[in-house]
């Protein structure tokens, strides 16, 4: 029985940020080379600078992507690790692994039937961009993206947002590499 001025509480299923990424590799002439899709792992970090964004901090907000040669998957405690630029040896595996996102790179929406507020990001690594060392026609495994703030330099992230590992892309000087998030956020009871 409910008594005046008494609310029952309804159950409900906890829903969770949920988010994807579409990997697309291109040759010069425009020719799909290769597609790959992942879900994505937001890290503490990433929901750091969600905080920071409510908190209206300047900066919190995505600005930049990375990518990487790691295919080592997120895993707890999700702290904030660089995407892998190093060989095994140690040695430089991947120049200029980040890039800038354009300023027409998100779009909002909302999906009302499901419930979500969704947030699209497009961005591409030009063809000189997440480049081999040994030379323009050599291959760089990439596996790894993520999205976040692009550092002072524009070589890295200074504060990751998330994680996502793929089958690896062999990606050369002649390829541009697109990459679409998607991340949803659930609304409601």
């Amino acid at each position: 029985m409910i008594l005046r001025n008494q609310v029952q509480a309804m159950p409900c299923a906890p829903r969770a940020i949920v988010g994807r990424l579409r990997v697309v590799l291109r040759s010069p002439s425009g020719l799909v080379v290769a597609r790959r899709q992942a879900h994505n792992a937001v890290l503490r970090s990433g929901a750091e600078m969600l905080a920071a964004m409510f908190r209206g901090e300047a900066g919190a907000a995505p600005t930049g992507f990375a990518v990487g040669l790691s295919d080592e998957p997120p895993a707890p405690p999700f702290d904030p690790t660089p995407p892998v630029v190093l060989r095994p040896d140690n040695t430089q595996g991947i120049l200029r692994p980040a890039a800038a996102l354009a300023a027409d790179a998100m779009t909002v929406s909302v999906l009302a039937e499901e419930m979500l507020v969704r947030v699209a990001v497009r961005a591409t690594l030009p063809a000189d961009a997440g480049v081999s060392p040994d030379g323009p026609e050599v291959a760089v495994d990439i596996a790894e993206a993520c999205l976040g703030v692009l550092a002072p330099d524009g070589q890295s992230l200074s504060r990751i947002y998330n994680r996502v590992v793929f089958d690896a892309v062999p990606k050369t000087a002649l390829h541009e590499l697109a990459l679409f998030w998607e991340v949803d956020f659930p609304y409601g009871a």
